[in-house]
């Protein structure tokens, strides 16, 4: 007669057998999205750890906002293409000293 233990034990062990995980391969981990990381793209993050910057459409203008991490909210609006007389901008990067930015 078979005890608890044994009978869970065997439950286990099939149980496992039909979940059987197939063998890793260097295709599985690089080639393919099953290990991909989802990305965060368009925003820039600041020195301050606290705000990023992230390139905007407002009232049919591009425009580079300064947002809080923490709420999420705008705390302010570093550049508009108003500002530069309407030139498209197409991408950007601020000095490493951020009081440049190069369109």
């Amino acid at each position: 007669m078979m005890n608890q233990r044994s009978i869970a034990l065997g439950l286990l062990l099939g149980a496992t057998s039909l979940f059987a995980q197939k063998e890793l391969t260097n295709q599985d981990i690089w080639g393919s999205p099953i290990f991909g990381v989802e990305r965060v793209g368009g925003l820039n993050s600041m020195k301050d750890g606290v705000r990023y910057t992230a390139q905007d459409d407002e009232n049919g203008a591009p425009v580079i906002n300064i947002y809080d991490y923490k709420t999420g909210n705008k705390t302010g609006t570093l550049l508009s293409a108003k500002d530069i007389g309407g030139l498209p901008l197409e991408g950007y990067s601020l000095s490493s000293d951020e009081l440049r930015l190069m369109l």
